[in-house]
């Protein structure tokens, strides 16, 4: 559960990623930085927290120097990530990371003391946490691998303009922000419904009702080849990828079969 609740407070910070394509700000880097290292008073005083840390200053350093030398960020993104998380594993192994006493304490005040939120069992906090995780790893890292790919087979958006002479309408090479992103916010959607239904009800049917509504809604649209193109690629991708990351999780974290 240490693991878990570590890999879901890097990548709240790791959220400023998806309201910026380009590159981020010294402000949204002091951002992330400080979340993911004030996440790290959540565990007990351990010579891996001074790992953790300079791992996460290795990551933002090689972020920031980076970034000025790539046109199209979201691979380095993505890797920063895999590395942070394959990194950090090692501070929870055996004899590493737990919580601290005060983490403990405030989760069982909140429990005793609020209405809100029922005494629950140890499982069912890890269930929480997992869902959490999921959909985390859906919103942040699954858009930027399908920007990664967008971007590789020149599928995103273009903006659709009159042609003066022959008042045709006419695709331009400029990319159509406006669209990209409200693809954004309904592949996050759409992906934050299919993991939590799979996780916590097993129903793959979700995801036939999902395509099937998002197909129903861009009925017209879909008769414009690159724009077909577009929105298929998106949509069959964020779904596996989605499916991938419920399906590891359910695995991983509890005993039943997905």
């Amino acid at each position: 559960m240490e693991y878990t609740l570590f890999l879901n407070i890097c990548m709240i910070g790791r959220l400023v990623y998806l309201f910026s394509d380009g590159a981020l700000s010294r402000l949204q880097w002091m951002g992330m930085i400080t979340v993911q290292l004030l996440g790290l008073l959540c565990f007990q005083w351990h010579l891996m927290q001074l790992y953790c840390a300079a791992l996460l200053g290795v990551v933002l350093i090689a972020e920031l120097h980076l970034q000025q030398e790539q046109s199209e960020r979201h691979g380095l993104r993505l890797f920063s990530f895999l590395f942070l998380m394959a990194g950090s594993s090692l501070a929870f192994a055996k004899d590493g990371l737990t919580l601290a006493p005060w983490t403990t304490a405030v989760g069982e005040w909140v429990q005793t003391y609020s209405a809100l939120i029922p005494s629950l069992k140890p499982n069912i906090w890890q269930l929480l946490n997992v869902i959490l995780l999921g959909m985390l790893l859906t919103a942040n890292e699954v858009n930027l691998i399908i920007r990664l790919v967008f971007h590789m087979f020149h599928l995103e958006p273009r903006k659709v303009v009159e042609e003066a002479t022959s008042r045709k309408m006419v695709l331009t090479a400029e990319r159509d922000d406006q669209e990209y992103n409200a693809g954004r916010i309904i592949g996050i959607l759409e992906r934050w419904i299919i993991m939590v239904v799979i996780l916590v009800t097993n129903q793959l049917s979700v995801v036939a009702f999902i395509m099937a509504a998002k197909s129903f809604a861009r009925f017209k649209q879909l008769d414009e080849k690159v724009f077909a193109e577009y929105v298929l690629v998106g949509t069959l991708l964020s779904t596996f990828l989605t499916l991938v990351v419920a399906l590891a999780l359910g695995n991983f974290y509890f005993s039943f079969s997905l």
